[in-house]
Formats: structure tokens, C-alpha cells, sequence
């Protein structure tokens, strides 16, 4: 996708416009965060789980590359300085999380998902992005659904990244497995937590107009 390209897609979400809007040229554009980082090429994408970094092996060095991961490090920073990453949540196959502070906000804990730069991970983000904004703009916060904050471009050696900012969850389904040594979690926690999905999955599809179609 051609920078012209780029961000005439990014124009689409009102959050990044914002953030466009300051960005006169390409250069500017591209003065974001960088690291030292080896240029490859970009690998095809294949389908993989989500990993968290305290009990699954770190993401493949080989994806650290043109199209791939944004090389991050603890301490660096994001937005103008904004966002600053203090601990690595987990990674996917298109995307690492982090935890990171919100100077903006009293230090409010957040988690900062940083997509890979390749185009098709691009559009794919900026997808999310539409869906994430319609859910906030209709439901606000009080509801069960993840709480979407911002999203900004932050660029690397390896391209330009689309970057979310939600609040920070609590354990993942596999810890909660994990934490009952793989016996079966409480019949009470279960139905707690499906109640919470299938609300959620109603104030989807009914206030937002929404299907979700990678439940699992």
C-alpha cells in the first residue's frame, strides 16, 4: 500500500484523523518511535493463538522486520510521550500488548496493542478501530465490553504502526485453567463468566449491530 494509500484509509477513523491531521509530510509522519532493528521482508500470515508472555515462549525473532513487529523495549514511549510501556502483557500473530502508564491521566494503567505494519494487518486494525469506536460511541463504558481509549500511528524501522490503547483486563482464561491445575474451574466462576460473554455478545449484535465472529 502506497503512503498516499495508507493514510487515506487512516482519514476513515475519526480518533486517527486527529493524529493525521498534525502529520504534514511523510517525513513527519515517520519521525515517530524507531529502534535498530534488521529490515526483512514481510512473511505471509498464517493463523496461531494468542500468547501470554509469563507462560508461552516469546514471539519469533524472524517477525521482527519490514511488515512485522514494532521493536519496543520497557520505557519507551508512545504518542508525544504519552503512553509510557512498562511491562509486556503477551503477544499474537498480529500484534504485542503491553502494559503501559497514561501520563495523560494520572498514570492510569493501560494496555497498548501494537499491530504489525504490513498492509494487510493495517487494514485489518483499522478495522477494529471502526468496530471499537461504534461500541464506544453507542455504549459508552458501562458495559461489559472492553473500554477502548485511543489509537494513534507510531512509526519503526520496520513501518508504520496502528496502535490501540483499552483497558487493562484481568487474567486470561488460560491462567484461570492454569490457577486450578487444569481440574476444571468452579461451576460458579463458569457462569459468571458466560453470562458476561453473552451479554456482551447481545449488546453487540443488539444496540451496535455487531456479530462477533471469532468467539472461542
Amino acid at each position: 500500500m502506497s503512503d498516499k494509500g495508507f493514510i487515506s484509509r487512516l482519514k476513515n477513523s475519526k480518533r486517527l484523523s486527529s493524529f493525521l491531521s498534525q502529520s504534514k509530510s511523510k517525513e513527519e509522519l515517520l519521525s515517530g518511535s524507531s529502534t535498530k532493528a534488521k529490515r526483512k521482508e514481510t512473511p505471509e500470515p498464517t493463523q496461531e493463538p494468542e500468547h501470554d508472555s509469563e507462560t508461552d515462549s516469546v514471539e519469533d525473532e524472524e517477525d521482527y522486520r519490514e511488515g512485522g513487529y514494532h521493536p519496543i523495549t520497557l520505557g519507551d514511549r508512545f504518542k508525544e510521550g504519552r503512553y509510557v510501556v512498562v511491562k509486556k502483557l503477551g503477544w499474537g500473530h498480529f500484534s504485542t500488548v503491553w502494559l503501559a502508564q497514561d501520563t495523560e491521566c494520572e498514570n492510569r494503567p493501560v494496555a497498548l496493542k501494537v499491530v504489525k505494519s504490513a498492509s494487510n494487518y493495517t487494514e485489518a486494525a483499522l478495522d477494529e478501530v471502526k468496530l471499537l469506536e461504534r461500541v464506544s460511541a453507542v455504549c459508552g463504558s458501562s458495559v461489559p465490553i472492553v473500554a477502548f481509549y485511543d489509537c494513534f500511528v507510531a512509526a519503526s524501522v520496520n513501518g508504520k504502526h496502528v496502535c490501540m490503547v483499552f483497558e487493562v483486563l484481568g487474567v486470561s482464561l488460560l491462567k484461570m485453567i492454569r490457577a486450578y491445575e487444569n481440574k476444571g474451574i468452579p461451576l460458579g466462576l463458569v457462569k459468571k463468566m458466560a453470562r458476561q460473554v453473552l451479554v456482551g455478545l447481545d449488546i453487540l449484535h443488539g444496540r451496535c449491530d455487531i456479530i462477533h465472529t471469532d468467539l472461542k
